[in-house]
């Protein structure tokens, strides 16, 4: 995990985010519509509810409009995938078969 924060901060460090265009993805978010016809794909929607980034209610709506099962982490942040990875592999394995 330190290595992975030592690269993003060097990555930061780097390409510092400017505020403008910070402005600019909030803008592009607050207008997104999620299509109707959901993707013909299998999924599931994993969502952590200690997320500070990105309220759960968001995955919730999500889940709720095309109609897709939905599973919480208790624990992990907004990255669900670094924070908890076994969690992330063990929900695949059992509901995307």
């Amino acid at each position: 995990w330190s290595k992975t924060v030592k690269i993003w901060s060097e990555i930061a460090e780097k390409r510092p985010v400017h505020p403008l265009n910070f402005l600019k993805q909030l803008a592009a978010a607050s207008r997104y519509q999620l299509p109707d016809e959901k993707p013909n794909l299998p999924m599931v929607v994993f969502c952590s509810r200690e997320d500070a980034m990105v309220h759960p209610s968001c995955s919730d709506k999500l889940a709720k409009h095309w109609n897709l099962p939905i599973f919480y982490n208790s624990t992990a942040g907004h990255e669900l995938a670094l924070d908890d990875p076994e969690w992330v592999i063990e929900n695949l394995a059992q509901n995307l078969d």
